[in-house]
């Protein structure tokens, strides 16, 4: 492993993760347990010596662990850790999809991966259920008070689907194209497109609290500080009084 040779905790946290192919192996097992063969699968291109090779760094890093009754690797508590820095990755990806797939390969767990993060953290009540439908893969979005469930499979009785390439299904619904501009795009949205609109909508909503919280804390400071001036005034003023 080659070091870049700087004390500081993004370059050391490169070190380990930042080699080709080792964040798409932990982003194979954020979805669960996969053996040899799976990650072969659902990494087109890795050749078998070096997947075995990144493997083993991962390993000896404490990212992943094998569980030799089941021949499976998964997330260690430490590699879990790296699940908000990989949505926040795809978060910045999102707009370079806008180039289109071209030859690339593609998998429904990624495009779910990819929802999934644009809708971390969002709630919305009533609740919306939307069919994602791209060539041959299907993604259901269950979006209910409580989060915004991805899965891959058919939606039973969606309120609205959605068909098209990913790159324009994505942008959609991180609302970066209005829906209006989606559909002259190529995208095909059948169903109730308030329920649509509702669940893009709810992603803003989130995404506008998350940036006040962090707004917050300095205009509370100044509040604080204003208040302890005034607390400190007010029991002289009362003094004096008397």
């Amino acid at each position: 492993m080659r070091s870049y040779g700087q004390f500081c905790a993004l370059a050391r946290a490169l070190d380990i993760v930042g080699d080709r192919w080792t964040l798409l192996i932990a982003r194979e097992l954020a979805g669960g347990p996969c053996r040899f063969r799976d990650l072969t699968d659902g990494l087109p291109g890795i050749a078998p010596n070096l997947l075995s090779d990144r493997l083993h760094l991962m390993t000896a890093e404490g990212i992943i662990a094998r569980d030799d009754a089941t021949a499976t690797y998964q997330l260690t508590e430490r590699g879990r850790d790296l699940g908000d820095a990989l949505k926040a990755l795809v978060r910045w990806g999102i707009p370079l999809m806008a180039r289109g797939r071209g030859s690339d390969q593609s998998r429904a767990h990624w495009l779910a991966l990819a929802i999934s993060a644009v809708f971390d953290g969002t709630t919305l009540n009533p609740p919306v259920r939307v069919q994602i439908l791209s060539g041959t893969d299907e993604i259901e979005i269950a979006a209910h008070r409580r989060a915004v469930e991805i899965r891959a499979g058919h939606a039973l009785s969606p309120d609205a689907t959605l068909r098209g390439p990913q790159e324009l299904i994505l942008r959609t619904l991180a609302g970066e194209i209005p829906l209006a501009a989606a559909a002259k795009g190529g995208l095909a949205i059948s169903g109730s497109q308030p329920a649509l609109q509702r669940l893009i909508e709810s992603r803003r909503l989130r995404m506008a609290s998350v940036q006040q919280a962090h707004r917050c804390p300095r205009l509370s400071a100044e509040i604080r500080s204003f208040m302890n001036t005034i607390s400190a005034a007010l029991p002289v003023r009362s003094i004096a009084a008397r």
